[in-house]
């Protein structure tokens, strides 16, 4: 029993990093685009555009923070994200606050 409880532990551990490290590295991706058109934009920016609190999302780019799923939601909404990945996303960060 205890080998099964340290491996759902474990998985655990590998979805909230895998959830935090793609939601972060996509919106690093987004982030990026955005700074090439206009090289003065601010993480204080686009946080004001996503609806998100500057610090939660200075984290998350550096892949600190896990953003909870009404944030990834709103997110997913102000971004466009394809049905798919908003989905995926959600179903990561939900599996994280089991």
């Amino acid at each position: 029993m205890t080998d099964e409880v340290n491996l759902v532990s474990e998985l655990a551990k590998l979805l909230e990093q895998a959830d935090r490290r793609i939601l972060g590295e996509y919106l690093n991706s987004c982030y990026s685009t955005r700074r090439e058109r206009n090289p003065s934009y601010s993480i204080r920016a686009f946080s004001r555009d996503l609806g998100v609190d500057a610090s939660d999302l200075s984290k998350a780019l550096r892949y600190e923070k896990d953003l909870a799923v009404q944030t990834i939601r709103r997110i997913g909404e102000k971004l466009a994200l394809p049905e798919g990945t908003r989905k995926a996303l959600l179903a990561l960060a939900a599996l994280r606050e089991i």
